[in-house]
């Protein structure tokens, strides 16, 4: 079986020893005008623990209504942030209130 786009980019910001927490994906819309929203917007952070610190690490995909084309292209939008135990705690809670699509690996 072969990997994804968005599993091959999440495999070359981890490392060998690296522990993957948790993924939260966040879906929303862009463009919206009189015909209704233009794209999806797809966001994945991936939450992971390296040398005993926790590092936040966030992904972007856009699916174009107009293309029809969904290539599961997600990309790094920023560098991994290093946070704190309680931060990502604190992430996990809110988001898990919110109902948002959370899947916890620990």
């Amino acid at each position: 079986m072969s990997m994804t786009h968005k599993d091959k980019n999440i495999s070359k910001c981890l490392e060998k020893d690296d522990i993957i927490l948790c993924e939260i994906n966040e879906v929303s819309h862009d463009g919206c005008g009189c015909d209704g929203p233009e794209s999806t917007l797809y966001d994945l952070y991936l939450f992971f623990e390296r040398d005993f610190k926790i590092y936040k690490q966030h992904f972007h995909n856009e699916y174009w209504f107009h293309n029809q084309e969904n290539e599961d292209e997600y990309f790094l939008v920023y560098p991994k942030e290093e946070i704190t135990k309680e931060e990502y705690q604190k992430i996990v809670n809110d988001n898990m209130k919110k109902n948002l699509n959370i899947k916890i690996y620990e």
